[in-house]
């Protein structure tokens, strides 16, 4: 982060030392460092855990998101993932779609039990992560549906 703050100066980047600060971390669920939090209008957007390379931060904050092309013009993806914070998978979901610079929404189902009782109606499935791409419910860390979804190309 130090590095991308150096380089992007235009970007607010501040850095919190759970050895010194204590009381933020219960604040926001973060029990693991390193973790980013990325704010959007003064609310948590997304939370990124692990260390991450300049790069991945550029893409993330800096570089536009690509347009996925539906045939009829350019467009976005709606995209939501339901996750919980002790859950591998849906980091590795979470990063997925950050790699492909897909944006989404993450909905925190042990916090919002509304969201999670709404999961299990739509699709049947208590597990996370599930991911909502334009409607349709993908359960756990499924790169061959998500690519379909999404229009991403492996190569």
């Amino acid at each position: 982060m130090k590095k991308f703050s150096e380089d992007n100066p235009k970007v607010p980047v501040y850095a919190v030392n759970v050895s010194n600060i204590r009381d933020i971390h219960p604040q926001y669920g973060i029990n693991v460092v390193p973790a980013v939090i990325l704010f959007k209008n003064g609310e948590p957007w997304q939370f990124i855990f692990g260390v991450q390379s300049n790069e991945y931060y550029k893409k993330l904050l800096v570089t536009a998101p690509p347009k996925v092309s539906d045939g009829k013009g350019q467009k976005t993806h709606r995209v939501t993932i339901y996750t919980t914070p002790s859950c591998p998978w849906c980091n590795a979901t979470k990063a997925y779609l950050r790699q492909h610079n897909i944006p989404f929404r993450e909905i925190d189902v042990s916090k919002n039990p509304s969201a999670a009782a709404e999961l299990v109606r739509r699709s049947g499935q208590r597990g996370v992560p599930q991911t909502d791409i334009d409607g349709t419910i993908v359960v756990g860390f499924d790169k061959p549906k998500l690519n379909k979804l999404l229009g991403i190309v492996e190569q």
